[in-house]
Protein backbone atom coordinates (compact mmCIF):
# COMPACT_ATOMS: atom_id res chain seq x y z
CA UNK A 1 0.00 0.00 0.00
CA UNK A 2 1.19 3.28 -1.04
CA UNK A 3 1.84 5.26 2.15
CA UNK A 4 3.69 8.76 3.04
CA UNK A 5 5.58 9.10 6.44
CA UNK A 6 8.36 11.26 7.92
CA UNK A 7 9.32 12.71 10.88
CA UNK A 8 12.43 14.62 11.99
CA UNK A 9 13.61 14.60 15.64
CA UNK A 10 16.66 15.23 17.63
CA UNK A 11 18.87 13.09 19.91
CA UNK A 12 19.48 15.14 22.67
CA UNK A 13 21.44 14.83 26.13
CA UNK A 14 19.38 17.37 27.81
CA UNK A 15 16.41 14.60 27.71
CA UNK A 16 18.75 11.90 28.01
CA UNK A 17 19.15 10.91 24.11
CA UNK A 18 22.30 8.57 23.58
CA UNK A 19 23.66 8.31 20.44
CA UNK A 20 24.88 5.25 21.58
CA UNK A 21 21.58 4.12 22.47
CA UNK A 22 20.18 4.92 19.20
CA UNK A 23 22.90 3.16 17.31
CA UNK A 24 22.49 -0.09 18.89
CA UNK A 25 18.67 -0.14 19.11
CA UNK A 26 17.93 0.47 15.21
CA UNK A 27 20.55 -1.69 13.99
CA UNK A 28 20.51 -3.88 16.17
CA UNK A 29 24.19 -4.03 17.58
CA UNK A 30 25.98 -4.02 20.97
CA UNK A 31 27.27 -0.08 21.42
CA UNK A 32 28.89 0.85 24.44
CA UNK A 33 28.06 4.64 25.70
CA UNK A 34 31.36 6.01 26.68
CA UNK A 35 29.79 9.71 27.86
CA UNK A 36 26.75 8.19 29.89
CA UNK A 37 29.29 5.00 30.67
CA UNK A 38 26.42 2.43 29.95
CA UNK A 39 26.27 -0.45 27.19
CA UNK A 40 23.11 -0.88 24.99
CA UNK A 41 22.66 -4.59 23.56
CA UNK A 42 20.18 -5.27 21.50
CA UNK A 43 21.30 -8.10 19.47
CA UNK A 44 18.00 -10.04 19.93
CA UNK A 45 16.55 -7.94 17.08
CA UNK A 46 15.40 -9.97 14.34
CA UNK A 47 13.63 -7.17 12.08
CA UNK A 48 16.80 -5.02 10.68
CA UNK A 49 16.79 -5.76 6.84
CA UNK A 50 20.44 -3.61 6.81
CA UNK A 51 22.47 -1.45 8.03
CA UNK A 52 25.12 0.93 7.18
CA UNK A 53 26.58 3.79 7.54
CA UNK A 54 27.30 6.55 5.01
CA UNK A 55 29.81 9.14 4.75
CA UNK A 56 31.13 12.35 2.70
CA UNK A 57 34.04 11.17 0.28
CA UNK A 58 37.04 12.87 2.84
CA UNK A 59 35.65 11.46 6.03
CA UNK A 60 37.84 9.23 7.72
CA UNK A 61 37.57 6.11 7.02
CA UNK A 62 37.24 4.52 10.28
CA UNK A 63 33.81 6.39 11.49
CA UNK A 64 32.30 3.84 9.21
CA UNK A 65 32.88 1.30 12.55
CA UNK A 66 29.20 2.38 14.42
CA UNK A 67 31.01 1.74 17.89
CA UNK A 68 33.34 4.51 16.21
CA UNK A 69 30.74 6.78 14.89
CA UNK A 70 28.99 7.10 18.13
CA UNK A 71 32.15 7.62 20.23
CA UNK A 72 33.33 10.57 17.92
CA UNK A 73 29.76 11.57 17.80
CA UNK A 74 29.91 12.24 21.58
CA UNK A 75 33.05 13.65 21.62
CA UNK A 76 32.71 16.34 19.24
CA UNK A 77 29.77 17.90 22.04
CA UNK A 78 31.04 19.39 25.05
CA UNK A 79 27.67 20.73 26.28
CA UNK A 80 25.25 18.59 28.67
CA UNK A 81 22.28 19.70 27.07
CA UNK A 82 23.78 19.26 23.37
CA UNK A 83 21.55 18.31 20.35
CA UNK A 84 23.97 15.30 19.44
CA UNK A 85 22.00 13.70 16.37
CA UNK A 86 18.93 14.17 13.90
CA UNK A 87 16.52 11.84 13.69
CA UNK A 88 14.54 11.05 10.49
CA UNK A 89 11.91 7.84 10.52
CA UNK A 90 10.34 7.45 7.19
CA UNK A 91 7.62 4.83 5.39
CA UNK A 92 8.72 2.44 2.67
CA UNK A 93 6.81 1.50 0.09
CA UNK A 94 4.47 -1.63 0.68
CA UNK A 95 4.61 -2.93 -2.89
CA UNK A 96 5.76 -6.27 -3.85
CA UNK A 97 7.34 -5.11 -6.66
CA UNK A 98 9.87 -3.12 -4.62
CA UNK A 99 12.58 -5.03 -3.09
CA UNK A 100 15.01 -4.45 -0.39
CA UNK A 101 17.60 -3.58 -3.02
CA UNK A 102 14.99 -0.84 -4.30
CA UNK A 103 14.91 0.31 -0.37
CA UNK A 104 18.22 0.64 -0.21
CA UNK A 105 18.92 2.53 -3.86
CA UNK A 106 16.17 5.11 -2.32
CA UNK A 107 17.56 5.55 0.90
CA UNK A 108 20.85 6.32 -0.53
CA UNK A 109 19.94 8.54 -3.76
CA UNK A 110 17.75 10.59 -0.96
CA UNK A 111 20.54 10.62 1.81
CA UNK A 112 23.01 11.43 -0.96
CA UNK A 113 21.49 14.18 -2.63
CA UNK A 114 19.84 15.87 0.71
CA UNK A 115 22.63 15.22 3.46
CA UNK A 116 25.69 13.60 2.17
CA UNK A 117 26.88 16.62 0.08
CA UNK A 118 26.43 18.87 2.66
CA UNK A 119 29.16 17.39 4.59
CA UNK A 120 26.63 15.30 7.27
CA UNK A 121 27.22 11.70 7.51
CA UNK A 122 24.17 9.21 7.93
CA UNK A 123 23.43 6.29 10.21
CA UNK A 124 21.25 4.02 8.30
CA UNK A 125 18.94 1.11 9.32
CA UNK A 126 15.80 -0.86 7.70
CA UNK A 127 13.15 -2.58 9.57
CA UNK A 128 10.51 -5.09 8.34
CA UNK A 129 7.71 -3.72 10.14
CA UNK A 130 5.95 -6.96 9.49
CA UNK A 131 2.59 -7.32 10.19
CA UNK A 132 0.07 -10.51 10.37
CA UNK A 133 -1.54 -8.91 7.82
CA UNK A 134 0.57 -8.62 4.83
CA UNK A 135 -0.76 -5.49 3.66
CA UNK A 136 -0.29 -3.75 6.84
CA UNK A 137 3.58 -4.48 6.95
CA UNK A 138 5.46 -1.07 7.55
CA UNK A 139 8.65 -1.44 6.46
CA UNK A 140 10.49 1.77 7.26
CA UNK A 141 14.05 3.51 7.39
CA UNK A 142 15.65 5.38 10.22
CA UNK A 143 18.29 8.13 9.67
CA UNK A 144 20.99 9.12 11.87
CA UNK A 145 21.80 12.23 10.53
CA UNK A 146 25.00 14.20 11.94
CA UNK A 147 24.53 17.88 13.38
CA UNK A 148 28.13 18.76 12.48
CA UNK A 149 29.68 18.43 9.15
CA UNK A 150 32.61 15.91 8.85
CA UNK A 151 35.68 16.56 7.21
CA UNK A 152 39.15 15.15 6.75
CA UNK A 153 40.16 16.03 9.70
CA UNK A 154 36.90 14.51 12.02
CA UNK A 155 33.96 16.46 13.14
CA UNK A 156 33.40 20.14 12.23
CA UNK A 157 33.64 22.13 15.73
CA UNK A 158 31.51 24.66 14.28
CA UNK A 159 27.63 23.35 13.97
CA UNK A 160 25.99 24.60 10.45
CA UNK A 161 23.12 26.31 12.03
CA UNK A 162 21.38 26.70 8.38
CA UNK A 163 20.71 22.92 8.89
CA UNK A 164 18.79 23.66 11.69
CA UNK A 165 16.17 25.96 9.60
CA UNK A 166 12.70 24.87 9.81
CA UNK A 167 12.84 25.09 5.69
CA UNK A 168 14.95 22.31 5.36
CA UNK A 169 12.44 20.32 7.01
CA UNK A 170 9.36 20.70 4.25
CA UNK A 171 12.22 20.49 1.54
CA UNK A 172 13.37 17.14 2.87
CA UNK A 173 9.94 15.72 3.48
CA UNK A 174 9.20 16.40 -0.59
CA UNK A 175 12.62 14.69 -1.65
CA UNK A 176 11.48 11.68 0.30
CA UNK A 177 8.31 11.70 -1.88
CA UNK A 178 10.13 12.14 -4.66
CA UNK A 179 12.56 9.69 -4.71
CA UNK A 180 9.90 7.10 -3.96
CA UNK A 181 8.03 8.21 -6.94
CA UNK A 182 11.59 7.61 -9.08
CA UNK A 183 11.79 4.20 -8.07
CA UNK A 184 7.64 3.47 -8.62
CA UNK A 185 8.31 5.05 -12.34
CA UNK A 186 11.19 2.40 -12.97
CA UNK A 187 8.99 -0.50 -11.43
CA UNK A 188 6.69 0.75 -14.07
CA UNK A 189 3.94 1.21 -11.10
CA UNK A 190 1.08 3.61 -11.38
CA UNK A 191 1.79 4.63 -8.37
CA UNK A 192 2.26 8.06 -6.64
CA UNK A 193 3.30 9.61 -3.23
CA UNK A 194 2.72 13.03 -2.52
CA UNK A 195 4.14 15.25 0.68
CA UNK A 196 1.48 17.67 0.39
CA UNK A 197 -1.00 15.94 2.57
CA UNK A 198 1.71 15.72 5.50
CA UNK A 199 2.28 19.00 5.51
CA UNK A 200 -1.40 20.08 5.04
CA UNK A 201 -1.61 17.74 8.58
CA UNK A 202 1.04 19.54 10.45
CA UNK A 203 -0.96 21.60 12.72
CA UNK A 204 -3.60 18.88 12.96
CA UNK A 205 -1.23 16.37 14.06
CA UNK A 206 -1.63 15.49 17.68
CA UNK A 207 1.16 15.80 19.53
CA UNK A 208 3.38 13.04 21.23
CA UNK A 209 4.11 12.96 25.60
CA UNK A 210 7.08 13.97 27.09
CA UNK A 211 8.99 11.25 28.02
CA UNK A 212 10.69 11.46 31.52
CA UNK A 213 14.56 10.53 31.62
CA UNK A 214 13.14 6.79 33.19
CA UNK A 215 10.79 6.30 30.57
CA UNK A 216 13.31 6.78 28.05
CA UNK A 217 15.47 4.76 29.33
CA UNK A 218 13.10 1.88 29.63
CA UNK A 219 11.85 2.11 26.27
CA UNK A 220 15.46 2.34 24.78
CA UNK A 221 15.50 -1.23 26.35
CA UNK A 222 12.35 -2.67 24.52
CA UNK A 223 10.48 -2.08 27.87
CA UNK A 224 6.91 -0.38 27.45
CA UNK A 225 5.47 2.24 29.55
CA UNK A 226 2.39 4.15 30.14
CA UNK A 227 3.56 7.26 28.19
CA UNK A 228 5.38 5.14 25.39
CA UNK A 229 1.92 2.84 24.95
CA UNK A 230 0.38 6.71 24.94
CA UNK A 231 2.65 7.86 22.22
CA UNK A 232 2.32 4.76 20.44
CA UNK A 233 -1.44 5.40 20.17
CA UNK A 234 -0.78 8.58 19.08
CA UNK A 235 1.38 7.85 15.97
CA UNK A 236 -1.12 5.18 14.95
CA UNK A 237 -3.56 7.76 15.07
CA UNK A 238 -1.47 10.25 13.35
CA UNK A 239 -0.62 8.05 10.24
CA UNK A 240 -4.29 6.76 9.73
CA UNK A 241 -4.83 10.66 9.73
CA UNK A 242 -2.75 10.69 6.93
CA UNK A 243 -3.61 7.64 5.10
CA UNK A 244 -6.84 9.27 4.88
CA UNK A 245 -5.87 12.90 3.75
CA UNK A 246 -3.44 10.98 1.26
CA UNK A 247 -6.65 9.16 -0.41
CA UNK A 248 -8.53 12.05 -0.79
CA UNK A 249 -6.02 14.34 -2.14
CA UNK A 250 -4.68 11.67 -4.94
Amino acid sequence: MANYHLEVDYVSRKYGGSPAAKIAYQRGEKIRDNYFGKIYDYRDRQDVLHAEICLPPNAPFEYIDPQRFADEVDRAEKRWDSRTLREIIASLPNEPELELRDYIDIIKEYIVDNFIGSGMGACVAIHKGENKNPEKNNPHVHILLTTRAIGSEGFSPKKNRDWDKRANVRVWREQWARVQNRAYERKGLNIRVSHESYIMQDKEREARKYLSRWDYELEQRSIHTIRGDDNRKIEIRNRENEERSYTRNR
